[in-house]
């Protein structure tokens, strides 16, 4: 059986997702396990952290993809433990590159929901 190409998006979506998960929860499970279950939670600007996290990152990622990010100037700050945060952004850009075969596009989006 033949996949159209919406289906093979949808398929790896779906991969990708369910691995960003699992990768979540085994970083959550070992980070509070390291740390006796205590978390080190601090304020952070997201436009910061993820800007600081790419610029540790990108190199390893293939060069036929594309990063984007789309944050705005002012996306409210968030209390987390920066380890953790990190760990999973890496994970799931570490993820998104591998099911991505040849060229493609990351993208990294947020927006403030109105209340």
């Amino acid at each position: 059986m033949e996949y159209c190409e919406d289906e093979k998006i949808m398929a790896y979506g779906k991969a990708m997702k369910e691995s960003a998960f699992r990768m979540a929860h085994l970083t959550n499970q070992l980070l509070a396990y390291a740390r006796g279950g205590k978390y080190n939670t601090c304020p952070i600007t997201m436009r910061d952290f993820v800007d600081e996290t790419l610029s540790l990152i990108r190199h390893t990622l293939d060069p036929r993809i594309r990063l984007e990010t789309d944050l705005p100037p002012h996306i409210p700050d968030v209390r987390v433990d920066r380890t953790q945060m990190q760990m999973v952004l890496t994970a799931l850009l570490t993820n998104s590159n591998e099911a991505i075969e040849g060229s493609g596009r990351i993208r990294i989006s947020a927006k403030k929901q109105n209340a």
